[in-house]
C-alpha cells in the first residue's frame, strides 16, 4: 500500500515539475530585460545648485560633474543649464525647458 502511495506521488510531483522546468526553457517566453534597456525617458532638470559644489535634480536624481544619467556624464553645472555628454553628444539642460538641445561636435 505504501508502495502504491510513493508511487502515485513521484508520479503526481514529476507532472507537476515538468511544466515548471518547461517554462525556464520555454523559447517562446519574452526575455526578462534589465530597466537599463527600458525607454529612456525624457530628462528634466527640476533644480540646479551652483557654487562651490554644484549639483542638480535631474529627473529626480541628483547629479554633479562627473556624475552618469541614462548613459550621459554630467559635464558642468552652472545657475542656467547642466551640460552633458555622451558618444560625441553633448546636450544642454535647463530648468525651465525639457527639451534637449543637442550639440554635435567635439567635446571640451
Amino acid at each position: 500500500m505504501f508502495k502504491r502511495l510513493a508511487l502515485l506521488l513521484s508520479i503526481a510531483a514529476s507532472l507537476i515539475a515538468t511544466p515548471l522546468a518547461a517554462q525556464e526553457h520555454d523559447p517562446t517566453r519574452p526575455l526578462d530585460l534589465p530597466a537599463s534597456t527600458a525607454a529612456e525617458q525624457p530628462l528634466e532638470v527640476q533644480i540646479i545648485k551652483s557654487g562651490s559644489r554644484p549639483s542638480a535634480v535631474i529627473s529626480g536624481q541628483l547629479v554633479r560633474p562627473g556624475d552618469t544619467i541614462q548613459g550621459y556624464t554630467v559635464v558642468a553645472i552652472n545657475t542656467q543649464q547642466v551640460s552633458l555628454s555622451r558618444a560625441g553628444e553633448r546636450i544642454e539642460l535647463s530648468v525651465y525647458s525639457s527639451v534637449k538641445n543637442s550639440v554635435k561636435g567635439n567635446e571640451e
